[in-house]
């Protein structure tokens, strides 16, 4: 029988005001009856008629209404439906008992057998858990204890030197790799998060581990025993919710980054897919010229790796770039770009955190300008700055690129100190190349930079939690964007969306990495991969970088992502705050769909994937909102069952709308645009009078329903007369 039940049942129940609203649908219309049963009740769900899907293609008869089952009891759920007289069963869920949350007072309350060698301090809705590091670099592990009622989990950890993953889990705790955040939900509906700390005034870098499927394990890594004072640390917070008691161990609640000025709000251009590292000036200038024929106006162009002067061996002789690509140099380079194309705001080059990926050619002189140490980087023996000269190395470096009218920098591999085999090396080297990079890009470039394979715990928890860039700075948020490897594309997304649990608490922009519009000479988008990079980074709530091969682009998706503004560089339209997934603990691959929230001044954007291997039909929507899908270009109220093929996806708007007598009218925002309600800035009502504040001019679709003219609409000043319509 093909039905669906929403809440899922294997989904947790969330009970409303009212109770559980409860839909139930079938392809079979000889359901006459649907009744949820729970403890000795029975509730028949009153019928709804039938619901076509979005595409027309297929009916579902529904099945709808409220079970006031009340929020402090323990119930098991069956549904029934009978068809042509017979009972059949559809199976059942479980609420659990909330009234019988313990208060965990201390960590005992939460684990079982809590190492007693680790000393606590309660602060409020965290704990904060300490001891002393160890006395010597070798890794060591501490166990921490057992997790009472432990049912299902998340944790974010480090797979790769520069970059973070995610893993789900039901029953016991697996964490194999090097684990940096931990959250789960006890069987009594609490939710506990243990993060990590690392990254102190000494390096001493803690991870979480599991041992034996129950007991958790911290591995700390003392790479500053001589002179270590602060030991290591990690907080567990407690919430109602993941979501609070993930904010609890970060102790904040994620920045608001609404409307600002920003040198991410423009359209970035990189060269790396797009031209690859064979770069040249006539390249550069042309790739840029290419894209204005499109009607593109980027803001910021990304010179990535290939410009430098660099031998062989991957070391880097020298700051200036390579002369033979480009005989005017860099600065001939930026003239010609503001000469031909004034509107592009920012101009950006790429490097590594040592000057290039095996760091300094020694026999160059401007290896012999600097003190450098020798080192062992996986296998590799690299010459780079040490703790006393890399300060004067970016000071000298980034003085010299301003000087050309550079403005931002993307510095990659920044994992490489972390890399460094000699732990005694490392522990002297992270913090000040940490420390001078912010001050000398603060001194030179305005704070603009992008930090790329950043992904280690002490850059993060040092340079972007406790002492960030006093500037716009953006980081990336996963591994690379491989347009040529088909498998990679969903998995991106999805590590993307997931990170972002972690990363919307760092003092910067999420930055979910290139993108190209066409594909493999995809020029249609057939199998959705473009489309499906687009939507994920309009509802980063970061920048917005595309890689396009010159005269290889899809209009309408570049269309979709844009928007222009009179002689200047086109816009993006950012949402206000970081996406979340609607349910953490979706594991890829699921057979339903992943739904991301990112919230607008007057309405949300919810992000529908199927990254499943079937198409599927969910219902979608809900109340109190007129909801629109880009793709179908439809609109409706209340909830509706939508359908994804395979592998595709779809970006919904959760308009709200205002009520003035008996009208009712909701704002969806810029026309064609994927973002389209993030370009309201404010909304402001009267009695009779509701103003949109825009921060772009646009033109705007509304929603109204009214039964005469009414003038009451006002768009960033100007008024406008509405015309009777229906949701």
């Amino acid at each position: 029988m093909d039905y669906f039940v929403h809440p899922a049942l294997t989904d947790r129940w969330v009970s409303g005001p009212d109770g559980i609203p409860v839909q139930v649908g079938f392809r079979d219309e000889d359901v006459n009856c649907v009744v949820v049963c729970y403890n000795d009740q029975r509730v028949e769900l009153p019928s709804r008629g039938s619901m076509k899907t979005v595409d027309c293609q297929a009916t579902y008869y529904i099945f709808e209404g409220t079970v006031a089952i009340p929020r402090n009891t323990e119930i098991n759920v069956e549904i029934k439906c009978k068809v042509a007289g017979q009972i059949r069963h559809l199976g059942g869920t479980q609420a659990y008992n909330r009234s019988q949350q313990l208060e965990l007072h201390n960590l005992n309350d939460i684990f079982e057998a809590f190492n007693p060698d680790i000393e606590y301090q309660k602060l409020g809705n965290r704990f904060i858990v300490s001891a002393p590091a160890p006395s010597s670099p070798v890794l060591s592990t501490i166990r921490l204890g057992i997790p009472k009622q432990f049912d299902r989990y998340l944790c974010i950890y480090r797979a790769m030197p520069s970059w973070f993953k995610s893993d789900v889990g039901i029953g016991v705790p697996t964490i194999e790799q090097n684990g940096q955040l931990l959250v789960y939900e006890r069987l009594d509906g609490q939710c506990i998060s243990i993060l990590t700390e690392s990254g102190g005034e000494d390096c001493c870098t803690t991870y979480l581990g599991s041992e034996g499927g129950r007991q958790l394990l911290l591995h700390v890594q003392n790479d500053s025993p001589s002179t270590q004072s602060q030991g290591f640390r990690a907080v567990i917070g407690i919430g109602s919710s993941c979501q609070e008691a993930i904010d609890a161990a970060f102790n904040s609640v994620p920045k608001n980054r609404g409307h600002k000025a920003n040198w991410s709000d423009g359209i970035f251009y990189c060269t790396w897919n797009s031209l690859g590292d064979q770069l040249s000036h006539e390249k550069i200038v042309n790739a840029i010229s290419d894209l204005d024929s499109m009607g593109v106006r980027i803001s910021t162009i990304i010179i990535d790796d290939g410009w430098q002067k660099t031998n062989s061996h991957r070391q880097l002789q020298g700051f200036e770039p390579n002369i033979d690509r480009f005989p005017r140099g860099l600065q001939g380079l930026v003239r010609e770009i503001r000469l031909k194309f004034p509107y592009v705001v920012d101009i950006g080059v790429w490097s590594t955190v040592a000057g290039y990926w095996n760091g300094l050619d020694p026999h160059s002189k401007l290896a012999k300008s600097y003190s450098n140490v020798i080192c062992n980087i996986q296998g590799t023996t690299v010459s780079i700055p040490d703790e006393r000269s890399i300060y004067r190395f970016y000071k000298d470096y980034f003085k010299l690129l301003a000087s050309w009218g550079v403005t931002c920098i993307k510095m990659d591999n920044q994992a490489t100190v972390d890399m460094i085999t000699d732990p005694m090396i490392r522990g002297r080297l992270w913090q000040p190349y940490q420390d001078a990079l912010k001050q000398a890009t603060e001194e030179y470039l305005q704070g603009k930079i992008i930090y790329s394979m950043s992904m280690v715990p002490n850059i993060i928890h040092h340079s972007l939690i406790h002492h960030p860039m006093r500037g716009p700075t953006i980081v990336r948020n996963s591994d690379d964007f491989f347009p040529d490897v088909p498998d990679s594309h969903h998995f991106h997304v999805f590590v993307n969306f997931f990170n972002s649990i972690y990363t919307r608490h760092l003092s910067a922009l999420p930055d979910y990495d290139m993108f190209q519009t066409v594909i493999e000479g995809d020029l249609k988008d057939s199998n959705g991969y473009s489309f499906l990079h687009a939507a994920a980074r309009c509802l980063s709530g970061g920048p917005i970088t595309i890689t396009d091969i010159p005269s290889c682009h899809n209009k309408s998706i570049l269309h979709a992502i844009s928007l222009p503004v009179s002689s200047k560089a086109d816009t993006i339209l950012r949402p206000s705050t970081t996406p979340l997934p609607w349910d953490i603990f979706y594991r890829f691959r699921s057979r339903k769909f992943l739904r991301i929230v990112s919230h607008c001044e007057d309405s949300i954007l919810v992000g529908l994937f199927n990254f499943s291997d079937i198409g599927l039909s969910e219902p979608v929507g809900g109340e109190q909102r007129i909801w629109k899908s880009f793709r179908a270009h439809e609109h409706w109220t209340g909830t509706r069952v939508l359908p994804l093929e395979a592998g595709k996806c779809d970006v919904l708007i959760g308009a709200n709308y205002h009520s003035i007598g008996s009208s009712l009218i909701a704002c969806l925002g810029a026309v064609g645009k994927l973002n389209a309600p993030a370009i309201v800035h404010k909304v402001e009502r009267s009695s009779d009078r509701i103003s949109w504040h825009l921060k772009y001019p646009a033109k705007v679709e509304f929603a109204v329903k009214a039964e005469e003219y009414i003038n009451v609409i006002t768009i960033s000043g100007q008024d406008f007369i509405t015309y009777p319509d229906n949701f």
